[in-house]
């Protein structure tokens, strides 16, 4: 059986994320303390935690969705582990900004809304553009007003 794709992106990329995120700071960890023993054990948590939560979710993508949603998943998953374990420090001092946290959390909306819109338009139901655009919509407007407070330095 195959979901509506939008519903499945919506609803699965954010656990690839916070699961990329765990699994790339357990890796930065070890990678500045060394390939030790104790160093993975120490980090044991984040790293199974982070393969579990990022990983598990593959698999029901793979099963429901179409066959280039698995790729995507597994991008968005390993993409946001070694981002995280490169670029750890800057996303600690932009995620400081009270501007970045209220983008974040108008894209979740937005992902939400959209995901909304394309699972309900996808069984022929066009009110769901009206529910796209209750989250979808607001979600938006966070992000660019985030977004144009960070440009602008404030």
């Amino acid at each position: 059986m195959e979901e509506s794709t939008g519903f499945l992106t919506a609803f699965l990329l954010p656990f690839h994320v916070m699961g990329g995120v765990a699994l790339g700071i357990a890796a930065r960890r070890v990678i500045q303390n060394g390939f030790k023993l104790t160093n993975l054990v120490g980090n044991g948590f984040l790293l199974l935690w982070g393969s579990m939560f990022g990983g598990i979710p593959l698999i029901f993508g793979l099963a429901m969705g179409p066959g280039w949603f698995f790729p995507l998943q597994l991008g968005v998953f390993l993409g946001t582990a070694a981002l995280v374990a490169w670029q750890f420090e800057f996303l600690l001092d932009l995620y400081r900004l009270p501007e970045m946290w209220l983008a974040t959390f108008g894209f979740v909306f937005f992902v939400i809304g959209a995901g909304i819109a394309s699972s309900m338009l996808a069984e022929g139901d066009t009110s769901g553009l009206i529910f796209g655009l209750a989250f979808g919509g607001p979600g938006l407007i966070l992000v660019l007003v985030g977004v144009g407070m960070m440009l602008r330095g404030k």
